[in-house]
């Protein structure tokens, strides 16, 4: 029997809280072998989310793989402290991809970083992230931690937009030690000294990003994901399976993959590493509302046609390359290592 009447009828959701939705999706392992310290690792990051943040957000952690009682208790307390906004767990490997979609589908903010569960946010990364939006209106996607080789990474609508331009150039690395790190964290033994004197930039009122970014953080401007391809990826990691979902929606309007200039965050790898300097949690600072720059970034068909389906064939060629790296500063003598 029903008694009353249901006062949440006709009522409209409240979206106006944050502008920014944060989506970390994270592997429950067995706790043995490669993820034996993912839940160290993952509590660090949320640490540092927290601590380091600028602006309000709101996270959503999407659990998947093993079941595991002490470790679902784990992530429970995460959400009971407030270091996350909403908890999901699906209890079969569902694949990074997969669990991601879950909620990016659905995303109102205006913004939307996908991270790993393995990045730590330093000081001010989001401002730095949204400094990028500010100054480059054609960003649809920014990472925090500029890394090498990214500048090919589907990137060609920027350098078709900049070819004639000088604000497209080959420049010393704004943070070689951030660089290092990353190189380090992927399994590298040391960092060339090539990528230590070159990193391909581009300038826009009078402010420097890095072309290109890497899969495992990145900010986003949510429209460029309003085309969505309706099929799940099959696979649960490769075989490509990031590019229709994360990649082609950013270029497919045109839009630029781009990083600071900066290193803003470190991505930690699969060990738990002890750096009590480098990985310090500073004082929690007062929030405020993330700013909106640009317009909506909408799907442009036939742009994309022509500078990835038909200028890209051109641009793809090693000569090519070698003529455009070197009219954007980048010395014959390194030329290969960034083919």
């Amino acid at each position: 029997m029903r008694e009353g009447v249901n006062n949440t009828k006709g009522v409209k959701v409240d979206y106006s809280h944050t502008n920014h939705r944060i989506i970390i999706p994270f592997y429950i392992s067995d706790g043995k072998d490669f993820y034996k310290d993912n839940l160290r690792i993952l509590e660090l990051s949320l640490k540092s989310l927290k601590a380091h943040s600028v602006y309000y957000h709101k996270i959503t952690l999407i659990c998947n793989g093993n079941r595991n009682v002490l470790i679902e208790k784990e992530l429970i307390s995460y959400y009971q402290e407030g270091f996350i906004d909403e908890l999901l767990f699906f209890p079969e490997p569902i694949g990074k991809v997969n669990a991601i979609l879950k909620v990016l589908r659905d995303v109102p903010e205006y913004y939307v970083t996908i991270s790993d569960g393995d990045v730590f946010f330093a000081d001010n990364w989001d401002q730095h992230v949204i400094d990028v939006f500010k100054n480059h209106k054609k960003a649809g996607a920014v990472s925090p931690i500029p890394i090498m080789r990214s500048h090919s990474g589907y990137t060609i609508n920027l350098w078709v937009d900049y070819f004639f331009s000088s604000k497209l150039k080959f420049k010393s690395p704004a943070d070689v030690s951030g660089i290092e790190h990353f190189a380090r964290s992927i399994g590298w033994p040391h960092l060339p000294q090539y990528y230590k004197e070159h990193i391909l930039t581009v300038e826009c009122n009078n402010h420097t990003a890095v072309v290109g970014h890497s899969h495992f953080c990145a900010t986003y401007k949510t429209t460029v994901f309003k085309n969505l391809p309706k099929e799940n990826p099959v696979y649960l990691l490769g075989n490509n399976s990031m590019f229709p979902y994360l990649d082609k929606p950013t270029i497919k309007c045109d839009a630029y993959r781009l990083a600071t200039y900066k290193t803003n965050g470190f991505h930690l790898g699969n060990t738990y590493v002890e750096n009590n300097e480098l990985y310090k949690i500073n004082t929690f600072q007062k929030k405020r509302e993330i700013p909106v720059f640009g317009n909506e970034l909408k799907a442009q068909p036939l742009t994309y046609f022509i500078k990835f389906k038909v200028i890209s064939k051109l641009m793809k060629l090693s000569s090519f390359k070698k003529y455009f790296y070197s009219k954007k500063g980048l010395p014959a003598k390194v030329m290969d290592h960034f083919l």
